[in-house]
């Protein structure tokens, strides 16, 4: 594998067979997305879409969480986002991408980290990870394209259980919902 245009808040490597796996990496702050790691993010899904070489994306997290979504400490003080780049929150929830880009769901997905997973083609999770549109606590809603791609993915009642609520439903829920492809066990969400 060679790195690919990362960073150290984004871990990117190609290997050999065209795979680009991207790696979100802030574990420290539940690999919460700041304004230089949705840049990074968006840099390296922009060279990934031009090259010849790059065949399929994976994004995950490092440690025990996927993504928690924004790193609200960033927030400026008008309350604005500082991480929605050209082509969305982590330049992925705006972009149509010509490669199939598929979520390796690590641990729990839950506000701008579920936007993600949902903007993917395809979601392998771990079994215990957990899924939801936390934003409501916040007085906030999910404002990078969750709202339609959750409306689209499943049942109006479901949906709107889980953006009024924010409850945080584990993987196989999500999986009987139609949110994710598989569910298997942690250690095997990339091989997958």
């Amino acid at each position: 594998m060679t790195d690919y245009f990362g960073t150290d808040t984004v871990v990117s490597e190609l290997r050999e067979d065209g795979l680009l796996i991207i790696r979100i990496n802030r574990p420290d702050v539940a690999n919460a997305l700041n304004g230089v790691t949705s840049a990074a993010m968006e840099n390296i899904m922009n060279h990934a879409e031009t090259d010849a070489a790059v065949r399929a994306i994976i994004v995950t997290g490092t440690g025990k969480v996927f993504c928690a979504g924004e790193d609200l400490s960033e927030l400026s003080e008008g309350g604005e986002c500082q991480t929605v780049t050209e082509h969305g929150f982590g330049g992925l929830t705006a972009r149509l991408c010509s490669k199939p880009v598929i979520c390796a769901c690590n641990g729990s997905a839950a506000g701008g980290g579920m936007e993600i997973a949902l903007s993917c083609d395809m979601v392998v999770a771990a079994e215990n990870a957990k899924f939801g549109c936390t934003e409501v606590g916040l007085g906030i809603i999910a404002s990078t394209g969750g709202i339609v791609r959750l409306a689209r993915d499943i049942n109006r009642k479901d949906c709107m259980e889980l953006l009024l609520t924010g409850k945080k439903i584990k993987a196989p829920e999500a999986k009987a919902l139609g949110l994710i492809n598989y569910v298997v066990p942690a250690e095997e969400v990339l091989d997958r």
